[in-house]
């Protein structure tokens, strides 16, 4: 590990666990540094060709890669593939709530899935994981107030060592009663929890401010989302009323879908791992840019791809699609592949060069990120628009598919996109 440099995001609220894992694992606290600014933790590894990695999961896979000590390879979930895909998925959604408290609603319902969840390490492993750990800085009091199951969950992990200096931070920033504060300290209340340990928990001003306008952006978009379903409901009604037509003939559909209504961004594949569960699913972790939080998502491309292909490829996301629960593992999003009669199936690609993040135009247009796609039928109805042309080139109707760099593209000419 004497080649890796660790960046800590100083304005996460993970930063903390974040230091904690990192002294656990015996990291020289020469090789950590602060990015006061950062949301998002990186690591460096000082060897030529390697980039900067952002994200949880690089800096685990460089974690992984150094430790010898079977403890803490259990501990990161590296020993076996079905561990390591348990552990990444709940890292990534752990780091999703830090970014976006309301995400938590979804660690809610994945620990509901399963018979006494709520008493039990995430990966059902005989003690905690680092996921385990970041979970639970991810969690506010407000959160745990109003999720039960989360709340007990907390409770049942807090005792684990790996957790428990985490737990006693937090305990100390909990403000006591009047009464109990002035039969501890003689009326001097702010002196009965130790400075440095309420610094720690309490987040910044800036780490609030940011929060605020996370919330403040997800209530927009769900307002936005609402206004449009309701207007396309009211004009897809109107004209079929007017015409004296059938209002159950679906012919109306495709006049209404745009490209610029799918959010479709470069994505490099982090870390990925068979699904524990399904024999013909990839369960990847792919970054979207260092200001953005990876995304665990879900392809079946076993019978096309090997992992080793596959790993550190740029590929295309589809961003705005709803979550959706694959064989117990939540994916949040999809990637774009070619496929034709033959059965051969090949990922989209954007230009070398392009860095992860960058949006996908169709035809020049480019508006701000639409909200989520609102249906199933109306994913299907947009999807089904994408082709690749004689060249290679991806396109949405008439509408060719480009990044700065120039035009996306796929191996299979003439296929079917989706």
């Amino acid at each position: 590990m004497s080649s890796a440099r660790f960046v800590l995001a100083g304005a996460s609220p993970l930063r903390s666990a974040w230091s904690h894992i990192l002294s656990l694992l015996r990291v020289p606290a020469e090789q950590i540094t602060i990015g006061e600014q950062a949301v998002v933790p990186q690591v460096v590894v000082a060897a030529e060709g390697n980039p900067v990695s952002s994200g949880a999961l690089p800096i685990l896979s460089v974690l992984r890669a150094n430790a010898q000590d079977e403890e803490l390879r259990a501990f990161l979930g590296a020993n076996d593939a079905a561990s390591r895909a348990l552990v990444n998925q709940w890292v990534t959604l752990a780091s999703r709530i830090a970014a976006l408290p309301s995400a938590a609603e979804e660690a809610e319902l994945q620990l509901g899935e399963t018979a006494g969840a709520t008493q039990e390490y995430l990966t059902s492993s005989p003690r905690a994981t680092v996921a385990d750990v970041l979970l639970y800085a991810s969690l506010t009091a407000e959160l745990e107030e109003r999720l039960p199951r989360l709340s007990r969950w907390a409770a049942f992990v807090a005792s684990d060592s790996y957790i428990a200096p985490l737990a006693r931070v937090r305990a100390a920033a909990v403000p006591t009663s009047t009464a109990n504060s002035e039969e501890v300290s003689g009326g001097d209340a702010k002196k009965s929890a130790p400075a440095a340990s309420a610094a720690l928990a309490k987040p910044s001003a800036e780490e609030i401010e940011r929060r605020r306008i996370e919330k403040e952006k997800a209530k927009a978009e769900k307002e936005l989302h609402k206004k449009q379903t309701e207007g396309s409901a009211a004009s897809a009604s109107a004209p079929t009323a007017a015409a004296g037509g059938n209002p159950n003939q679906k012919g109306s559909n495709a006049s209404k879908v745009d490209s610029v209504d799918i959010d479709i961004r470069v994505g490099r594949i982090e870390s990925i791992d068979r699904h524990p569960e399904a024999d013909k699913l990839f369960v990847e972790t792919i970054s979207l840019g260092p200001n953005e939080v990876p995304r665990t998502i879900v392809s079946g491309l076993v019978d096309h791809y090997s992992r080793e292909e596959l790993l550190g490829a740029y590929v295309l996301v589809v961003c705005n699609l709803k979550a959706k629960p694959l064989k117990g593992v939540a994916s949040h999003g999809m990637v774009l592949c070619a496929s034709n009669d033959n059965g051969a199936v090949k990922i989209v690609s954007p230009p070398e060069g392009t860095p992860a993040g960058e949006r996908v135009q169709f035809g020049g247009k480019l508006s701000s990120a639409p909200p989520a796609i609102p249906s199933n039928a109306a994913t299907i109805e947009l999807l089904s628009h994408f082709r690749t042309t004689a060249d290679g080139v991806v396109t949405w109707k008439d509408q060719l598919a480009t990044v700065a760099k120039g035009p996306v593209t796929s191996s299979l000419v003439n296929a079917l996109v989706k």
